[in-house]
Order: C-alpha cells, then sequence, then structure tokens
C-alpha cells in the first residue's frame, strides 16, 4: 500500500540511514500491511483500514522501545532544527556579525603578535635599554608576543559567549516560515558576487603575502626575519577576510536551508572544532620550542606556511570521516 509506505516514510525521515534504523522501517512497514490486510479480510473499506492501521500504530515516540531505535530516535529529536521567527532569525544575522569580527580580529591579533616577535626578537640590537637594566630582546619578544596572544584569546573568548544564545541553531539547523526562508534564499543568491570576491581578496592577501616574503629573503638574504614576519601580516588580513565572509555565508546559508548547511557538513564543522585548537597550540609550541631551545628564530617562521597547509589536508580528512560516519 503505497499510503502506508508513506506513512512509515515519514516516521523515519529524521532518522539516519543505518542498518539498524533500516531494520526497524522494515519491520515496522511489515506489521503496518499485516495489520492493514487483516483489516480488509474483516470487511474494512481500503480507506477505513489504512485509517484505522495508522491510529493504531500512532507515532514513532510509542513504538521507538519495541522497534530497539530508542537511542537513535531520542538522537534525532535532539537533532531536529529549531524553529524561530523571522526576527529571531535577524538577531542570529547580526550577532553571527559581530562573532565573525570578533574571531577575524582575534585569529589577527595572534599572527600580528607572532610577527612583532619575529620584528623584535630578529631585527633588533642584541639588547634593549630600560632604565639602568638591560632587557634581552627575546624577552621582550616574547612579552609582546604572549601579550598579543592573550588579547586574542580574550576577543575568542568574548566571540563564544556572545554566540551561546544561538548556538543550538548551530547544532541543529533553523526551521522558519516560507516566506522567511524565501527572504534569506533570495539574500544568499544577491549576496553571491560580494561573497566570492571577499574570498578572493583574502586569498589574494595571502598569496601577495607569499610573494612578499620570497621577494625579500631574495633581496636580505634567507636569514632575514622581515620577510616572514610581513608574510604573517598579509596572512592575518586574509584570514580576517576569509573569516567574516565565510561565517556569514555560512549563517545565510542556515537559515536559507541551502548551500554547505547539512548534516554531513555540520558533522565535519564538529571534528574539524575539536582538532582545531590543539592543533594550533601543538603549532605554538613547536615554534617557541625551536627557537628558545635551539635557538631557530631565523628558520622557524616556516612552521607557519607548513601548517597551514597541513590543516587545509586535515579538513579534507576530517570531510571524509564525516561522511563516512553519516553512512554507517
Amino acid at each position: 500500500m503505497e499510503t502506508l509506505t508513506s506513512y512509515v516514510d515519514h516516521m523515519f525521515r529524521a532518522l539516519p540511514a543505518n542498518d539498524e534504523v533500516r531494520r526497524a522501517r522494515a519491520e515496522l512497514e511489515q506489521m503496518a500491511l499485516d495489520r492493514y490486510h487483516e483489516l480488509r479480510d474483516e470487511g474494512c473499506s481500503e480507506n477505513e483500514a489504512v485509517g484505522r492501521v495508522i491510529t493504531q500504530f500512532g507515532n514513532l515516540d510509542e513504538l521507538a522501545d519495541d522497534l530497539g531505535i530508542r537511542s537513535e530516535y531520542d538522537r534525532s529529536q535532539q537533532d531536529r532544527p529549531v524553529f524561530i521567527q523571522r526576527a529571531e532569525a535577524d538577531g542570529f544575522l547580526k550577532a553571527n556579525g559581530l562573532v565573525s569580527r570578533l574571531i577575524a580580529s582575534g585569529v589577527a591579533t595572534v599572527l600580528t603578535g607572532v610577527a612583532a616577535f619575529m620584528l623584535i626578537g630578529g631585527t633588533t640590537d642584541p639588547t634593549m635599554t630600560g632604565g639602568d637594566k638591560l632587557i634581552p630582546r627575546e624577552i621582550l619578544a616574547l612579552t609582546v608576543m604572549f601579550l598579543m596572544i592573550g588579547l586574542g584569546v580574550m576577543q575568542f573568548i568574548f566571540a563564544g559567549v556572545k554566540n551561546e544564545k544561538f548556538e543550538r541553531l548551530g547544532e541543529t539547523g533553523a526551521e522558519l516560515d516560507p516566506a522567511s526562508r524565501a527572504h534569506f534564499s533570495s539574500l544568499r543568491e544577491r549576496e553571491g558576487t560580494p561573497f566570492a570576491l571577499g574570498i578572493g581578496a583574502g586569498v589574494l592577501a595571502i598569496m601577495l603575502g607569499i610573494s612578499t616574503m620570497l621577494m625579500l629573503l631574495s633581496i636580505r638574504g634567507e636569514n632575514d626575519i622581515l620577510g616572514p614576519a610581513v608574510f604573517l601580516l598579509f596572512v592575518a588580513a586574509g584570514v580576517a577576510l576569509l573569516v567574516i565572509c565565510g561565517m556569514r555565508r555560512s549563517a545565510i546559508s542556515l537559515l536559507a536551508g541551502e548551500g554547505d548547511y547539512t548534516p554531513e557538513k555540520r558533522n565535519t564543522n564538529e571534528l574539524l572544532d575539536s582538532i582545531a585548537g590543539i592543533y594550533w597550540l601543538l603549532v605554538v609550541g613547536i615554534f617557541l620550542v625551536w627557537g628558545l631551545a635551539f635557538d631557530g628564530w631565523e628558520r622557524s617562521w616556516v612552521i607557519w606556511p607548513i601548517a597551514g597547509v597541513l590543516f587545509g589536508v586535515i579538513a579534507i580528512v576530517s570531510e571524509m570521516v564525516a561522511k563516512n560516519r553519516e553512512r554507517k
């Protein structure tokens, strides 16, 4: 019966397509069809039999224990999109803009701190005078870097606090009325060109940073620190653009229910978020150990472009892992 098949499909639409759910779905469909045929044999009309089957079986919440999919069902309910009004959607988009600027500023501040460390520690005299006491340049450089890293971390924390109100939307997605959904779909389409230009400008800034660094190294020598420091400043500007443009695009896609905002993409983002913090702390640690323990400040800058490339590889691998997990 097509009607009963559609009824069962509707009940299971929010559950993952794994073996256990497929088994439960097939079992429920067979039970519904068996009951339908029993009612038909008892003299019920087709429509009456279908109606009585649907009434008897009810909803999946009542059947989840008997079908052995309680955990899957409860998890699917937690992951259901949150219904929000248009005013809440506008508030989310505004808050997302503030959060994106805070994150972009935080990243730029941290990278600028590393660049300042390289410039102070690598291009000044061996010591700098502070009153009657000589202060080693490395100590001053480390102080400036850690202060700027601390300021960047504060911006990350503030961004997290501002985003708490809408954290559930980021986990499950948003459900809006059709008119509001159409509005954000149209907004996403209109902003396609500005988004592409912003991403292009961010990538261009990073490419200019690479070319500038190579030019300065060829002119001033491979051990000169100015080139790598300037490269990090270009990267700071490029990453800031990529973060702001990318987060706005993601937020509008969430509200429009389009583009990259899918369950698979959310799984990728969650996995990547769990890796990113530890990864970059490890990179900073390697950078400091190489410089402090092995006096390698002239060459330790190479860690940053290498780390960026490796992180891109990690992002690709995490997406593959998330998709594989979704299939299972």
